[in-house]
């Protein structure tokens, strides 16, 4: 174990897409990651996440989004808001919730309506 960078678009240790990493499971003690905040990425977050729970026991992740689903739980919230120069973010520590064997496969996961959603941070009025 031990620190590696891993980017799809700029240089790092490994150059790759974070839903399909290439790593075996469990072969880090955590992972961090900071994705897109527009876009698709709303979808792509339970994917990534899913993804890094797999590869590493805990995941932090940095966004304006909250992931839930029941491989995984939220164990520490921190949020930052700045008026007027970013939305709320979040910087959020899950940890597995399920061996990773239990987990509900993605197609059936969505076909019974319990695809994991995220939630975007309200800033306040």
């Amino acid at each position: 174990m031990g620190d590696v960078t891993m980017d799809a678009y700029v240089w790092a240790d490994v150059r790759g897409d974070i839903r399909k990493m290439p790593f075996k499971n469990d072969s880090f003690a955590a992972c961090f990651a900071d994705y897109p905040w527009k876009g698709n990425w709303r979808k792509n977050l339970a994917l990534a996440i899913r993804e890094m729970l797999r590869v590493a026991p805990i995941a932090y992740i940095m966004g304006p989004y909250l992931y839930g689903g029941s491989i995984c739980r939220p164990t520490d919230i921190q949020i930052q808001w700045q008026p007027g120069v970013n939305p709320g973010l979040l910087f959020v520590r899950y940890e597995r919730a399920l061996p990773i064997d239990q987990w509900p496969k993605l197609k059936s996961a969505s076909a019974e309506g319990g695809e994991p959603r995220a939630a975007r941070v309200q800033e306040p009025s």
